[in-house]
């Protein structure tokens, strides 16, 4: 049975069309305890680097942002991250960065909390 998701949209996530046994399976929730345990970081260390002007950091934990979210098929994500890469390399942060790095927070809260609800799926699931 399929999850009721907004973002997380499991046909998106490439890799659970990889999943051949009970190993493959372990391995993906594995996954998604690392994203679980990184994503508040990561959003965490966004939000210090526009505080602080921090363009090097802005730019390195932006990039892994998107480059994670990707692999879970979250391509909705890149946009915000497309805005914020771009004000770190022209080293300008205004309202509207500030602003979309608090949409961009609360989005990945509820990334965080489909991801619980996969992997609460996933957990119960028997190859």
């Amino acid at each position: 049975h399929k999850i009721d998701t907004e973002i997380v949209i499991e046909n998106d996530i490439t890799f659970l069309n990889d999943i051949q046994n009970q190993e493959d399976l372990e391995f993906f929730i594995d996954l998604l305890d690392i994203y679980l345990k990184d994503l508040p970081v990561i959003i965490d260390e966004i939000k210090v680097a526009v505080e602080n002007d921090n363009f090097e950091k802005l730019k390195f934990y932006t990039h892994k942002l998107k480059g994670s979210t990707l692999t879970l098929g979250i391509e909705s994500i890149s946009e915000y991250c497309y805005d914020l890469e771009k004000a770190a390399d022209e080293e300008m942060i205004d309202e509207y960065i500030v602003s979309q790095t608090r949409v961009l927070g609360s989005y990945i809260r509820k990334v965080i909390a489909e991801l619980k609800l996969l992997k609460e799926k996933y957990l119960n699931y028997k190859y």
